[in-house]
């Protein structure tokens, strides 16, 4: 029921004799039986084979080895490690949606799994939905059996909802995700479904502080997205968190988060005004009501990536906005293949070298245009073609590498003397970039580079992200910050060592959908295959601030202005471009300038 303890402790000593305080006391609590935000999860252990076994066991389903709840359709809840190994599991309970509408169900699993649900509250009306069978494959889109077909389901009602899944070795999971139909968010970006949508059949041990669901930015986190906002979402124990009693400080300073209650989950969200300095450290204290109705506090930090920022210096000197799209530069030679970035440099600058023997000898062929615009043309030592549309290239045509199908053949490939291997290649483009943090991606096999700005020297191009070495079809995202919306000078560096070779370029919106950058029609970022890329300057950023008449500020500089309260940060960049007037209002703040 909850009911606290308050141990006292008196004359203890440790082996070094220190002595705890007399008087120290400790009040702790006993755990609550609930019904309410859980679901049962009861494991077999000891079971051989594949997920048939499970049903096959005498001990299924009465006689489990040992029983927990879950806080959301997840079985880390209760197994947060892979340290168990050969057992079956079964998570179940009722899923009550909240609006009238179809929804989708998936399925992620280590290892089989099988998801069952009833037209009602009876286990009898089960009828098996989504599959996993055979491991490991994220939450996917439609017409995969890990993915249900659209199903009706009424607000407010109960749905009886099991999952069955076998663990054998090594890791071990199982999770459930839905969606409703006409949601756009991609599939692998689904989280497991909220225990405010869940209950049990059965009462269940929760603890009486409550359960903490979501922690974002994790504790200690690294590498945190600039525009990352703080979201903590709990189950209630004993006493229930309310806007009332829940407060936040963000960096010692007390905020106003947005809270929203669904049942017994409380979610509390707060979103910075402004961006989060590169490799800035922030503090979050969260306050809230313990079992015992008292107050009590949790502190973490995180720290934000050391992000790259384009200001108005790297933007395009000019561009030609009646020619969309990308030039695609290539060299191909099979004779010595690798996956090494400074090796597609040389390549790119005819300098490749094997060992003390040169490899210069270009077998692209100019004549096999893929979606490009006309044949190739030699420049220098590469081939050079104009493409209009999107960078959704493979070496074969029609493959569904990455994250969008029908790939195009790529221009140049397969070479003059039949080979596929051996490819270097650079993308050139200028793109419409808007102000604020934004997030791109390559998916490409082997390595990449992108850099923006001062292209025309790759040493001097701001690189935005890269993967060096070799690897199959696989997504790298990157996130940068932006001074002043316009258009940009980016280019990609990309290399094929042998087997596969494919290359997506794209961006991810607000919402996590992912866009191939000049796919203006599904809202994919403008780019022009025409234009100048400025020259790195040679002066250092600069920085001055006048008092005007009424009191207003005026900040001149060159590069990109950052303020932030304290001289040793958090920087966060300041919008807008030079000169800059601002309200000489407010505490004071530091400000400088860079390139």
């Amino acid at each position: 029921g909850g009911t606290g303890y308050t141990v006292a402790v008196k004359g203890l000593k440790d082996t070094s004799k220190n002595e705890i305080a007399t008087g120290t006391t400790v009040t702790v609590y006993s755990y609550l039986l609930t019904k309410s935000g859980v679901i049962r999860m009861a494991i077999f252990e000891n079971i051989q084979g594949g997920i048939d076994n499970i049903y096959a066991d005498e001990r299924y389903p009465a006689s489990p080895t040992r029983v927990g709840a879950l806080f959301s359709f997840n079985s880390r809840d209760l197994l947060p490690t892979d340290g168990l190994e050969n057992y079956g599991a079964v998570m179940e309970g009722f899923i009550t949606p909240t609006e009238n509408a179809s929804y989708r169900f998936f399925v992620y699993s280590d290892d089989a799994s099988q998801l069952y649900l009833s037209t009602d509250d009876k286990e009898a009306n089960l009828a098996l939905i989504a599959e996993e069978g055979g491991c490991c494959n994220n939450f996917t889109e439609p017409d995969s059996p890990r993915t249900s077909e659209p199903i009706a389901l009424t607000a407010n009602k109960k749905y009886f909802i099991r999952m069955v899944y076998k663990e054998g070795g090594g890791g071990d999971y199982g999770q459930v995700a839905w969606r409703k139909e006409g949601d756009t968010t991609p599939a692998g970006t689904l989280r497991p479904i909220s225990g405010a949508f869940l209950s049990s059949a059965v009462d269940l041990p929760a603890p009486a502080q409550g359960t903490l669901l979501t922690q974002s930015p994790a504790a200690n986190a690294k590498g945190v997205s600039p525009t990352a906002v703080v979201r903590v979402a709990h189950n209630d124990g004993k006493a229930a968190w309310t806007a009332a009693n829940v407060s936040m400080k963000f960096d010692g300073a007390p905020v106003t988060p947005v809270f929203t209650k669904a049942g017994s989950v409380a979610t509390i969200v707060y979103t910075p005004s402004a961006l989060l300095g590169a490799a800035s450290v922030h503090t979050v204290a969260l306050t809230y009501p313990d079992p015992g109705g008292n107050p009590a506090t949790m502190e973490w930090s995180f720290t934000v990536a050391d992000y790259p920022t384009l200001t108005t210096s790297h933007k395009a000197v000019s561009f030609d906005a009646t020619k969309p799209g990308f030039v695609w530069n290539v060299f191909q030679n099979e004779t010595f293949t690798h996956t090494s970035l400074k090796q597609t440099e040389d390549a790119l600058a005819g300098k490749l070298m094997n060992g003390t023997t040169p490899v210069t000898d270009n077998l692209a062929d100019p004549a096999a245009r893929g979606p490009a615009l006309a044949d190739g043309v030699k420049v220098n030592n590469l081939y050079k073609f104009e493409i209009a549309t999107v960078i959704n290239l493979s070496q074969t045509a029609d493959e569904a590498n990455g994250n969008f199908p029908a790939d195009a053949q790529m221009p140049g490939i397969p070479g003059t003397s039949g080979g596929n291997d051996g490819i270097d290649a650079e993308v050139i483009t200028f793109v419409e970039l808007p102000a604020g943090a934004v997030t791109m991606g390559v998916n490409s096999d082997d390595g990449f580079r992108a850099q923006a700005g001062y292209i025309n020297v790759p040493a001097d191009g701001a690189v935005l992200g890269q993967f060096d070495g070799g690897r199959g079809a696989s997504d790298t995202l990157f996130t940068f910050a932006v001074a002043s919306a316009g258009v940009y000078p980016i280019r990609v560096i990309w290399n094929e060592g042998g087997g596969g070779a494919n290359i997506e370029f794209f961006s991810v919106k607000a919402d996590g959908t992912k866009v191939l950058v000049n796919d203006t029609a599904n809202g994919g970022l403008k780019a022009y295959r025409v234009g100048v890329a400025p020259a790195k300057p040679a002066a250092a950023p600069t920085i001055s601030v006048a008092r005007n008449a009424n009191g207003s500020l005026t900040v001149t500089f060159e590069g990109t202005l950052e303020v932030a309260d304290s001289v040793t940060g958090p920087w966060t960049v300041q919008a807008g471009t030079s000169p800059l007037t601002l309200p000489a209002t407010g505490s004071a703040k530091f400000a400088r300038s860079k390139f």
